[in-house]
């Protein structure tokens, strides 16, 4: 049994997804706080080392609230500039 996050998801054939959902609470609360989130941010709380597999796990993300018809998330995530 995993004791973490980080082990669920390393563990997982199902990776982005699993990252995606830790994500998704992370948004949340950026959201109800009225913030943003910088790309370099969100790949050190997953522990990333560049931003490139954010596009997958944003990308499912952005797909989950488009066919739920809630408010698009992944828009929360900009780049450095803002």
């Amino acid at each position: 049994m995993a004791n973490s996050f980080n082990e669920v998801a390393e563990s997982s054939d199902i990776k982005a997804a699993i990252r995606a959902l830790q994500i998704w609470q992370y948004l949340i609360a950026r959201a109800q706080n009225r913030q943003i989130v910088r790309y370099p941010e969100l790949s050190d709380l997953i522990g990333y080392s560049d931003n490139r597999p954010l596009t997958q796990i944003l990308g499912h993300i952005m797909y989950y609230c488009h066919d739920h018809d809630l408010p698009p998330l992944s828009i929360l995530v900009v780049n450095r500039d803002g």
